[in-house]
């Protein structure tokens, strides 16, 4: 190994080093924004952070917030779907339901009855 390759070996664990504190620098100052925001949330009537990682977290079959088990979705989305299939058929063939008031028959003066008795 030659004198350039010991000086570039020196260089880059330094910078590798430096990189490291970089990163290390940056996660704690994201636990210190979190912990700063868990603690000011509850005053400002905000959702407190498990909340935001939830609504911003992956869609799975997971814990809730409030420790409650999320639902099947293939029940939801059935009953959807059952819920679209009905009103497209309702608008394509409605129901024909009796009117609450049948129409008056008008009088027929014509044959004989008296135009009050309508």
């Amino acid at each position: 190994m030659s004198w350039i390759g010991i000086i570039l070996l020196v260089l880059a664990l330094y910078l590798g080093f430096k990189l490291v504190g970089v990163v290390l620098k940056l996660a704690l100052f994201v636990v210190a924004i979190v912990i700063a925001y868990a603690l000011v949330a509850p005053h400002l009537d905000w959702p407190p952070p498990t909340e935001i990682l939830w609504v911003l977290g992956p869609d799975t079959d997971a814990l809730g917030p409030d420790g409650l088990r999320v639902p099947d979705t293939a029940h939801m989305r059935q009953r959807v779907v059952e819920g679209v299939a009905d009103a497209i058929a309702e608008r394509v063939v409605p129901t024909v339901d009796a009117p609450a008031d049948p129409l008056p028959v008008p009088c027929d003066e014509a044959q004989g009855e008296p135009a009050g008795a309508c």
